[in-house]
């Protein structure tokens, strides 16, 4: 294992980027297979909110998106830096 390691840290940055650019499916795949499986996101800050909060925070992101909605497609400011 100690060799293998030693290699990795000579030619393994160089290996992975021939392999990105000659054999992208095959990198993509080298990738998938080193990322976890399943994921366990544990986020309670929604969980600590009354409904009546949650109910106020659900409102006001809807109005941010429809201001968001709004301006991109009447030409806002914002929508024409990003063209």
């Amino acid at each position: 294992m100690h060799d293998l390691a030693a290699e990795w840290e000579t030619s393994g940055p160089a290996a992975l980027k021939i392999m990105a650019r000659e054999e992208p499916g095959n990198f993509v795949k080298v990738v998938a297979a080193l990322l976890p499986k399943e994921f366990t996101i544990e986020d309670n800050r929604l969980a600590e909110l009354s409904d009546d909060e949650l109910e106020i925070l659900i409102n006001e992101l809807r109005g941010r998106i429809r201001i968001a909605i709004v301006e991109h497609a009447g030409g806002g400011e914002d929508s024409a830096t990003h063209h």
